[in-house]
């Protein structure tokens, strides 16, 4: 199953604000702010949200592999939300790992995938996340970015596959980035390429 109401779900967690910056127990926070969920079921949001909260250096990891976003001076909230077993909870398609949503001037969302070494599969997910159907509603009036954290090494040349993957971040005002496993960027340094 694909869920439609991401978009109503992070729209009304933006509605809301977290006080708590990085406390442990910051995902049921999120859950209880959404009091009425629009899919009507709690235990497919435990799933979906991770943490709704203001802290410093959301990110999310998974089998050895990391993303984290270093926001620095810059306090605003950040929705990170579990793709793949979350809002996808089908093995029928392809997808990506996590999305953050920022709730920063740009209204940014950055699509994440932890990958071993196919890089290539990564982008793939990248691409198909980003046109589904089902979650196009949550990607209106948005900046996109994609980022995959892997354990091969990062290629220094961008192949035809990443640039054409590049090109389509690049029409939702975003980009695309490849980083090691362990991928930390600064906030700042997001639309530098």
């Amino acid at each position: 199953m694909i869920c439609q109401q991401l978009s109503e779900c992070i729209e009304n967690l933006e509605k809301q604000k977290v006080e708590s910056a990085g406390k442990k127990g910051n995902k049921k926070e999120a859950k209880i702010i959404l009091k009425n969920y629009p899919c009507n079921d709690s235990t497919r949001v435990d799933n979906c949200i991770e943490y709704f909260d203001n802290r410093q250096k959301p990110g999310c990891s998974e089998k050895g592999k990391s993303y984290i976003l270093d926001i620095g001076p810059h306090p605003f909230d950040c929705a990170c939300v579990h793709i793949d077993g979350g809002v996808v909870d089908t093995k029928e398609c392809r997808k990506c790992d996590f999305a953050f949503f920022l709730s920063d001037s740009g209204h940014r969302v950055i699509l994440v995938e932890l990958k071993g070494s196919a890089v290539r599969d990564a982008l793939e997910q990248l691409k198909l996340t980003l046109y589904m159907d089902e979650l196009q509603n949550s990607f209106i009036g948005k900046r996109i970015y994609g980022r995959i954290a892997c354990t091969s090494s990062v290629p220094k040349i961008y192949t035809k596959d990443q640039l054409a993957l590049q090109k389509e971040f690049l029409k939702h005002n975003g980009n695309l980035k490849i980083g090691k496993a362990s991928f930390i960027e600064q906030y700042d340094s997001l639309d530098k390429t």
